[in-house]
């Protein structure tokens, strides 16, 4: 099949028949090493047609007429495999074929960046979908690690709401933010989903020092666990002395509320060194 592909690849308006054939090598289980090597040659033919077309030397050599041959004989690009490959054999799957398909789209984006060629959100989200599907997370954090999955916002906002997301993928998008300098993304994700002990040690951990005091508190008390709200509170009363030398709140923090109900519910208990 990859002698095929590379046949068709010289030939004009063959698109769809290397498209066919690379489904098929997918469907019908061809080694993953013929897999791997007909999406080099597709990605090896995309790289040659792009540097034909955009090398400033060639400009004035290459008329309408030529690029459009060029972009006719053998490109194949992410979208045309995601249309007439990824997504549709995603759709049919049954489960124990979606293996295979995680196995296939992940050679893509290796192969992809071999060639240096960006790989898309749509390819990406794509990738992780299948990892989640197949309980992959380990193969999942290998690629994020390893720079196969690249850093985004984007990409880090899809892994946080993934339906039936397990703490660990959750985790992975977290420290995607992390990385990307995003600290007003973790927290809003963590008061949405009210972990005030883990923002907590996140401004601890990170030195965030922009974030809304009452909202915290408010979490705390909403949790109905005294625990909580009493370490909550003690947490940002040594912070603030830490930052001002006081452990008073500011009246820009508008936390009078939270100071009564902690007299009335806590002034016998007492704090010593720190919480976290």
């Amino acid at each position: 099949p990859t002698s095929l592909i590379s046949f068709l690849m010289n030939r004009t308006s063959a698109k769809k028949l290397v498209l066919f054939v690379i489904r098929s090598m997918i469907e019908h289980n061809n080694s993953l090493f013929s897999v791997l090597t007909a999406f080099d040659r597709v990605n090896n033919a995309y790289n040659i047609a792009n540097k034909q077309i955009e090398q400033p030397g060639n400009s004035a050599n290459i008329d309408i007429l030529s690029t459009k041959s060029i972009l006719q004989r053998s490109v194949v690009d992410q979208g045309d495999l995601m249309a007439s490959v990824f997504d549709p054999l995603f759709e049919q799957q049954t489960a124990s074929n979606l293996n295979r398909l995680m196995e296939c789209v992940r050679l893509y984006v290796v192969s992809l960046t071999k060639h240096k060629i960006r790989v898309s959100t749509a390819l990406t989200e794509l990738l992780i979908k299948l990892f989640a599907s197949c309980n992959c997370m380990h193969q999942l954090e290998l690629c994020v690690r390893g720079g196969i999955i690249m850093d985004s916002l984007v990409i880090a906002r899809f892994i946080l709401v993934l339906p039936n997301a397990s703490s660990n993928l959750k985790n992975l998008g977290l420290d995607m933010l992390h990385r990307l300098g995003a600290h007003d993304e973790i927290m809003n994700y963590l008061i949405d989903q009210k972990e005030a002990i883990t923002i907590c040690n996140l401004i601890r951990k990170r030195y965030i020092t922009h974030f809304s005091t009452k909202r915290l508190l408010e979490l705390a008390l909403e949790s109905k666990d005294s625990h909580i709200f009493f370490t909550v509170y003690n947490f940002l009363i040594q912070r603030n002395f830490a930052l001002r030398r006081t452990s008073e709140f500011s009246k820009d923090d508008d936390c009078d509320f939270f100071v009564q109900y902690y007299k009335e519910n806590f002034t016998s208990k007492k704090v010593s060194g720190e919480l976290f």
